[in-house]
């Protein structure tokens, strides 16, 4: 087992492959280095992948899973934000694999763009290191922006079946995130969101994470999503309307008061 390394900053203690990532993620941001056929291990493509969802193929800004190379990143967060641009986030792939890059990407576009909007926005399935958790949300507290946390299963053994991990760190992490939200209320710091997976997620599994979100505050924000068939669930059925309107009334019924259903649209 690799020791773990100091690296010297408010991250604290991290393993060596998280200490390449973060090194690798900032030599492609500022010096757009090429690694062909660089061999990737193991250890490595676990800490970017962190958690397989069924439905979600991962995908990595700077590293390629499917051929084990690292490629030269496309987008730069930094130069890529001109006067149009409001707003910076970071979502699906998790953003949790390249977090140090991400934040200090953020952290230089602030720095540049101090005099005008540029909220920092982050969707996350929670995983993170509980020192980059409260860097991610001191970032989007003082740029207006807000961390959505994706609570995908309440039950610990039906999240293992899901995406092959524990949701403990989620959970902890969300609570942790909730101490903030009283810096600013609005537009809220923290929101939730579940996606409705026909057969896996149902109203039983929705009223327990409501009843989760109230004891922490009821005004915390929380979106129901319609599921759409994709990646390894491709061949399940879209969510049934009936299931999205008792998962609301069920939310309502725990205390949560702001509560709706998205990707309406998917339906049936």
């Amino acid at each position: 087992m690799v020791p773990p390394l100091r690296t010297g900053t408010s991250h604290g203690t991290m393993t060596h492959c998280q200490q390449t990532v973060l090194a690798i993620g900032f030599a492609l941001e500022e010096q757009e280095l090429v690694i062909p056929n660089m061999p990737m291990p193991k250890v490595l493509n676990t800490v970017i992948r962190t958690l397989q969802y069924s439905f979600t193929p991962v995908h990595s800004t700077a590293f390629s899973a499917r051929t084990g190379t690292l490629k030269k990143k496309t987008l730069k967060p930094v130069s890529d934000v001109d006067g149009k641009t409001s707003c910076i986030c970071y979502f699906g792939g998790d953003p949790t694999p390249q977090l140090p890059f991400a934040i200090r990407a953020s952290r230089l576009a602030l720095e540049k763009n101090r005099d005008r909007i540029l909220r920092i926005c982050w969707e996350t399935n929670g995983s993170m290191d509980n020192a980059l958790l409260d860097e991610i949300v001191e970032l989007s507290i003082i740029s207006g922006g807000c961390v959505k946390f994706d609570l995908k299963a309440w039950d610990e053994n039906l999240h293992k079946v899901l995406t092959g991990i524990t949701n403990k760190r989620t959970l902890e992490n969300f609570a942790r995130a909730a101490e903030k939200i009283n810096v600013r209320r609005i537009p809220p710091i923290l929101i939730a969101s579940t996606l409705l997976v026909p057969g896996y997620i149902d109203e039983d599994e929705v009223k327990s994470i409501a009843r989760f979100i109230a004891s922490i505050d009821p005004d915390i924000p929380y979106t129901l999503l319609a599921f759409y068939p994709h990646f390894y669930m491709s061949d399940m059925p879209l969510t049934k309307k009936f299931l999205a309107e008792r998962c609301l009334m069920v939310a309502r019924e725990e205390g949560l008061k702001n509560v709706k259903v998205g990707n309406i649209h998917l339906l049936r």
